[in-house]
């Protein structure tokens, strides 16, 4: 039986970047959260300074891991969603945003996290106001982000199957529905 994803963690960068992980239980924000440290200080040549979350369980169990890092952290009062506004927002954006993509792709709800994921890939490579009209992507990796390569969420496409087939006269391609980006280039979805 295959396991369901049922979570996500969101973690928005200062540069207002959104990296994106899923979790099938709320507990691997800690086995997310050291290997995510590592990518940004291999990537980004930056240690993270100051983290904030709220007081979720998941979350306070990461006390011990940013102590010994030198993290600073902060965490929300209890009942008080305006002191993580930020968040909260970028959150409710991103799951309106998802699910706006599944019903218009006439997708089943079983591919949400396909459509959460499209969605912080492209918010992650819209301009914002906040940068001057740059993106997120430009504001991390000092570059255009290339806009030719985006696809609209459920469009027919067919993919370049040449490296998966048995033989030369299988077929080279074979239609299919987009439902996103490759994951395998981490959490930000280059």
């Amino acid at each position: 039986m295959a396991t369901v994803i049922m979570y996500f963690l969101l973690i928005i960068s200062q540069s207002t970047a959104s990296f994106f992980f899923f979790m099938h239980n709320k507990l691997d924000v800690s086995s997310i959260f050291v290997p995510f440290t590592t990518m940004v200080e291999n990537q980004f040549f930056e240690k993270i300074k100051i983290f904030y979350f709220n007081n979720g369980g998941e979350f306070i169990k990461l006390r011990p891991i940013l102590d010994a890092s030198g993290i600073s952290y902060f965490t929300t009062a209890p009942h008080t969603i305006h002191q993580n506004a930020t968040v909260e927002r970028r959150h409710r954006y991103i799951v309106k945003t998802g699910m706006t993509l599944l019903h218009h792709a006439s997708a089943p709800s079983t591919y949400w996290s396909y459509a959460l994921a499209t969605t912080v890939y492209l918010i992650n490579h819209l301009p914002t106001v906040l940068h001057s009209c740059q993106s997120p992507f430009k504001v991390l990796f000092g570059r255009v982000p290339n806009y030719h390569m985006l696809c609209t969420f459920g469009c027919q496409c067919y993919p370049w199957l040449v490296p998966c087939r048995a033989n030369k006269f299988q077929s080279k391609s074979q239609p299919c529905v987009f439902l996103g980006y490759s994951l395998t280039q981490h959490a930000f979805q280059y």
